[in-house]
């Protein structure tokens, strides 16, 4: 059995829930879970660059993040450029 739809809307439905929750604190996260809304913006660019379609960092950050984000509130392990 193919599992690849499952997993796909398993992820879909956890970005989601994390683009709704931005009360979720990032160090918490990932002190809880061991991962945060970083940690997936890599995974998934490393995932794009594996699969040969790679996407930026920020293009990343974007997809996991999404667009009601403030754009003031780095991630955690996020460096701004200054």
């Amino acid at each position: 059995m193919d599992t690849t739809e499952l997993e796909a809307a398993t992820f879909r439905r956890l970005i989601a829930h994390l683009q709704s929750r931005h009360d979720l604190d990032e160090a918490e996260l990932l002190r809880v879970a061991g991962f945060n809304r970083a940690t997936l913006a890599q995974w998934y660019q490393q995932a794009s660059i594996l699969l040969a379609t790679p996407v930026s960092s920020s293009e990343a950050r974007a997809a996991i993040v999404g667009s009601e984000a403030p754009p003031h509130a780095p991630l955690l392990g996020e460096v701004r450029a200054v």
